[in-house]
């Protein structure tokens, strides 16, 4: 009888355990759903923003290599334009040459501080798409990660499940092999007493 009693004790605590991994094991699929469903939706959004940005990002670096080389053509033109002025007019030549070669370099200085100007807004544009390429890739990241963790959770609470209903069935079969036994016994034991009636009453 006490192992009846501790049999159906082991049978409830294993049903209850078995209810609550049943709800635990709802609950993570429907969070597994719903990053999913975000992963669907917004990776693939992600993804092609980050594409972009590298796209955006080289083309900032070609133009900034390309503004770098007019950079040096500018000065190497305007150091032959110097020399090839001296030399044609000689250190004293007229003053209106003089002044027209500084007209002529006070435009290439000019477009030299505009080239520079242009090249910073190039590197802090470069800079800027350089952190955000960061931050999304560690976006997407964080959410594979959530991903992969959920889908570890439901698969371990499976497998308790599994093992649960394994040892909640054996419990079940050896509660019904111990009350067969008992009704056996308490067959035999009527079966005993009407053979001691019968006996008595000849």
């Amino acid at each position: 009888m006490n192992e009846t009693l501790l049999n159906g004790t082991d049978i409830t605590s294993l049903v209850s355990q078995l209810k609550y991994l049943q709800k635990r094991t709802l609950e993570l699929e429907e969070e597994n759903s719903r990053l999913n469903s975000k992963e669907q939706n917004s990776i693939p959004s992600l993804r092609k923003a980050l594409k972009d940005i590298a796209m955006e990002k080289d083309a900032a670096v070609v133009a900034l290599e390309d503004l770098s080389a007019q950079l040096r053509g500018a000065k190497k033109r305007l150091k032959e334009a110097e020399e090839e002025q001296y030399r044609q007019q000689g250190m004293t030549g007229p003053l209106g040459e003089i002044a027209s070669m500084g007209n002529f370099t006070d435009q290439m200085q000019a477009m030299e501080k505009d080239l520079a100007s242009l090249k910073s807004q190039l590197e802090e544009e470069k800079e800027k798409l350089e952190k955000q390429l960061h931050d999304m890739a560690v976006v997407i990241e964080k959410l594979e990660s959530s991903r992969q963790k959920l889908l570890m959770e439901v698969k371990d609470c499976l497998n308790q499940n599994e093992e649960l209903r394994g040892m909640l069935e054996k419990l079940r079969a050896e509660q019904a092999i111990v009350l067969s036994s008992n009704d056996m016994r308490g067959e035999a034991g009527k079966e005993g007493g009407s053979e001691m009636i019968s006996l008595k009453v000849s």
